[in-house]
């Protein structure tokens, strides 16, 4: 069976060292704010006493391979990590049943309490052993939607159709935003009851200790103290919308002459992106993967979101921690956030010009910049952190528990 188990601890010992056994499953350990903000909520829960679990696939990623840095943190934290190199992206009949028994014998060598799966293909490989063994609770985390992260009509309704077969089969999903459930509802993915609402943890304290960070960042970036600076942070992937990014940065600094620019991130557009952008010369920084962004991010004096698909982004709660005002697209549930005139500019997906002109705003008006630094930093507050996202994760499993529902878990092999 193509399952390896890494950590701390292996499951093969039968040692039970906590009260609920948690298996999150993610489709990769890549540096995307889903995987992220999953691995911190595993770290969490370990160090609150539980038995916890992470099944991912190193052959999952769209955008980079398993980042180490993701893999220390869980390694160190006790957690337990499987990985099932077969399970990937989108329809692949012999890979799927591949990872089926895989995913089947994972479940029956764990015995969890609690399968939280926060990517779509876990989630389907859920709903199928679940129909073979009884796990007490199932629970999925929705950050957005896949089926609108592709332009094909018949692929859109194709994902559309699993996510609404996956939230048929959980006892529970959780949304990191309010919106989102309503937008869940009219798509006719799950059931009101069946919904709850967890922001997505980050560590609150660490990045507002970096909003008088500016000067410290520049420097080490090489970027003068008094210069304005635009920047970003994100997988350089096609739903990201990055070459508008791009595009967008070229015409700011058309504009402003004195602007400087870093981007953070990477993916299969990179080369793409650095293309377009090449007439930015010196003015340009590009950071590449960043394992801890927050001293990027204190560098910027505005940071812009030009993303097709999004949930709740979790760079903007980091950005605005840090006290950077955010000009971003109007997808998911980014207004929740980002509100015009007093965090930010929320501008229309693909409106490069919209995106130029609100951050132009911006840099040209110190007032309504620090407003808004001021007004980003109050929005995040603790319910955006990782301990009280993970306490709320674990009393929604343990109340949902108590209920006695399907109280009896898989049987080992």
């Amino acid at each position: 069976m193509a399952l390896t188990c890494q950590g701390a601890l292996c499951p093969a010992s039968g040692q039970v060292v906590a009260e609920v056994r948690i298996l999150h499953c993610v489709l990769s350990l890549d540096m995307g704010g889903a995987h992220r903000s999953a691995v911190n909520i595993a770290c969490a829960m370990r160090s609150m006493g539980h038995d916890v679990f992470v099944l991912y696939s190193s052959g999952g990623s769209r955008r980079d391979k398993t980042h180490p840095i993701l893999l220390e943190e869980l390694t160190k934290a006790g957690v337990v990590v499987l990985n099932i190199p077969s399970m990937v992206r989108g329809l692949n009949p012999y890979r799927d049943a591949e990872t089926f028994f895989s995913f089947l014998g994972a479940v029956k060598r764990i015995r969890p309490d609690v399968i939280n799966t926060h990517s779509a293909k876990p989630g389907l490989m859920t709903g199928a052993v679940t129909g073979i063994l009884k796990v007490p609770l199932t629970v999925h985390t929705l950050r957005g939607f896949i089926h609108e992260r592709t332009g094909s009509r018949l692929a859109s309704w194709l994902l559309l159709t699993a996510e609404r077969t996956i939230a048929a089969r959980l006892d529970r999903i959780v949304a990191v935003s309010p919106l989102l459930v309503e937008k869940a509802l009219q798509k006719g993915i799950g059931r009101r009851r069946q919904y709850s609402v967890i922001r997505s943890g980050i560590d609150v304290g660490h990045y507002r200790a970096h909003r008088d960070r500016a000067s410290e960042a520049r420097g080490i970036f090489g970027i003068p103290a008094g210069a304005r600076v635009v920047g970003s942070v994100c997988a350089l992937v096609p739903e990201k919308r990055v070459l508008d990014l791009a595009r967008a940065f070229k015409a700011i600094g058309e504009i402003d002459g004195g602007a400087f620019f870093i981007l953070a991130g990477d993916g299969p557009q990179r080369n793409a992106f650095l293309d377009q952008v090449r007439s930015l010369g010196d003015r340009f920084r590009f950071a590449g993967i960043q394992p801890d962004p927050a001293l990027t991010i204190s560098a910027m004096d505005c940071l812009l979101l030009a993303s097709g698909a999004e949930g709740l982004p979790r760079v903007v709660q980091e950005a605005f921690c840090a006290g950077v005002p955010v000009v971003a697209t109007d997808t998911g549930a980014t207004r929740e956030l980002v509100k015009d005139g007093e965090t930010g500019f929320v501008v229309p997906v693909g409106d490069v010009k919209a995106m130029t002109d609100s951050t132009i705003r911006i840099l040209k008006n110190d007032g309504m910049r620090r407003k808004m630094s001021v007004n980003a930093g109050q929005l995040i507050g603790d319910e955006f952190d990782t301990a009280t996202v993970a306490d709320r994760y674990l009393k929604l499993y343990e109340s949902v528990l108590a209920e006695g529902r399907g109280s009896a878990p898989a049987a080992p092999s």
